[in-house]
């Protein structure tokens, strides 16, 4: 190819340069900034461009429906189970755990005293905010688009680096029915494991610094529930009469989002691997149907019309080039670009 030739892959894009960030544009009232609009992290790496209206989309389904409706559908089945209508019942399995443990010596001690039970009944809420997490999912593309409209005006859908961003969204990994309950599932798992170490007032952590009085005030989840109970009571100067309703549902709480929000990091990022293994599988699939299958190494070297193909196999092969790549080139690019246009 000649110097004064461009590849079609990327006509219109400007050599790759190191990343830097580019100056704001005169669309400050839009938050537009050209060529790199405002919100869209440059890709280092392999790690692909996201737009302002991407991150908001991720903040909103995993901070706000994971995590926010997790801990109020689990606040209140908790303080219910403990303290309300569910009590009876609470207290049967609890009991139903507790002789179990008495008469079968391979139970664990942890499940034995009620702490799996209460572990169990604990992660019911993340159950539930499965399919509305699915939804949101589903429609993440419109979403998306809709959020960067008003926040980015009329370029959202000609920037350069805004329509490369959204090509890679769509291409992305799409969260399926089974990445989110293989992610839910594995976070169960998760929640049992990390309330057995320091979740529960009987926590591995107990046993650690047993002659530090500071640190055995905060050993366990169970503790620093109560401490910051304790805490925003005072703060709010509750009556001593409105307290124990308040200490229930503080406490319960205070134990909940902290719980709640270590294992919502789990499940965005283990669904998220989940989703992309099951595309790989999909893309390997389908690259095992297109080239058939392979032969062996003695049919190749015996084969008479080895010598004559392997030549044109190997080059009429085409480096593939990464969709990061071409959008970090129109995000370097487009703005010098689009400044001498306006």
């Amino acid at each position: 190819m000649n110097d004064d030739q461009t590849d079609s892959r990327t006509q219109g894009f400007a050599p790759t340069a190191p990343e830097q960030p580019l100056g704001r544009a005169h669309g400050a009232a839009t938050g537009y900034t050209m060529g790199n609009a405002q919100g869209i992290i440059a890709p280092a790496g392999k790690k692909r461009l996201s737009t302002w209206g991407e991150k908001v989309f991720d903040w909103g389904t995993y901070a706000g429906v994971a995590l926010g409706g997790n801990e109020a559908v689990s606040l209140v089945i908790m303080t219910q189970a403990e303290h309300g209508k569910g009590k009876k019942w609470y207290d049967q399995g609890m009991a139903f755990f507790k002789n179990l443990g008495e008469k079968k010596s391979f139970i664990p001690e942890y499940a034995a005293k009620g702490h799996l039970f209460r572990i169990l009944i604990a992660v019911i809420g993340g159950m539930t905010v499965v399919p509305f997490v699915k939804t949101l999912e589903d429609n993440k593309g419109k979403i998306v688009r809709s959020l960067d409209r008003k926040h980015y005006g009329e370029h959202a859908d000609t920037d350069p680096a805004i329509v490369a961003a959204h090509k890679e969204m769509d291409e992305a990994p799409m969260q399926t029915w089974g990445s989110l309950w293989k992610g839910r599932v594995l976070t169960v798992f998760a929640a049992i494991g990390l309330d057995w170490a320091v979740g529960c007032k009987d926590a591995q952590s107990n046993k650690l610094f047993k002659d530090s009085p500071t640190f055995q005030k905060y050993a366990n989840m169970d503790r620093l529930a109560e401490r910051a109970s304790s805490g925003i009571m005072n703060t709010l100067k509750i009556a001593e009469s409105s307290r124990p309703t308040w200490d229930k549902w503080l406490k319960q709480g205070s134990w909940l989002l902290v719980f709640s929000s270590t294992l919502t990091v789990l499940f965005y990022a283990s669904s998220k691997i989940f989703a992309t293994r099951r595309d790989e599988k999909i893309e390997q699939r389908e690259e095992a149907i297109k080239n058939g299958p392979a032969l062996r190494d003695d049919d190749v070297n015996t084969s008479p019309n080895a010598q004559a193909t392997a030549p044109e196999s190997q080059t009429s092969a085409q480096p593939r080039v990464h969709i990061s790549n071409i959008a970090h080139e129109a995000t370097l690019a487009s703005a010098p670009q689009l400044a001498q246009g306006a």
